[in-house]
């Protein structure tokens, strides 16, 4: 019912909201996230709001910090902080969280780029633990 009213053109996103959450308690977070991000996409478009945009806004967040999508993430929490209501302050913390990851994701990167810089890299030419049996000699 609601993915054809989603193909006949969901102007509010009623049927988009409805088909994320019945796949969110599903278990499908997956889909659920692609039906969220469809309604973002339509919202984007449209201008056309409903009274789920919290919710699809808060699904995408945590979604998208769970599964390392954390420039997604921090987009869509900044995006709740434009809503009033409660989970403002839920938003709040919910962006220091991933500011926090990504600011230790940059660390690990930089550790990991130095340790792979070219000077602590082996060569091909360097020695490879095998000891060089020919003496030039027959």
């Amino acid at each position: 019912c609601y993915q054809h009213a989603e193909r006949k053109g969901d102007r509010e996103g009623i049927a988009l909201a409805k088909i994320a959450d019945l796949y969110r308690k599903k278990g499908d977070f997956e889909a659920a996230y692609q039906y969220n991000k469809k309604n973002i996409e339509r919202v984007d478009a449209d201008g056309v709001c409903n009274a789920d945009m919290v919710a699809t806004l808060m699904f995408l967040t945590q979604h998208c910090k769970g599964t390392g999508r954390l420039n997604e993430s921090e987009a869509y929490c900044t995006r709740l902080l434009d809503y009033g209501g409660n989970h403002r302050e839920d938003a709040k913390s919910l962006l220091k969280e991933i500011r926090l990851l990504k600011l230790h994701e940059e660390q690990e990167d930089e550790k990991l780029n130095r340790f792979k810089s070219p000077s602590s890299q082996i060569s091909d030419d360097d020695d490879d633990g095998d000891m060089d049996m020919s003496s030039g000699e027959d």
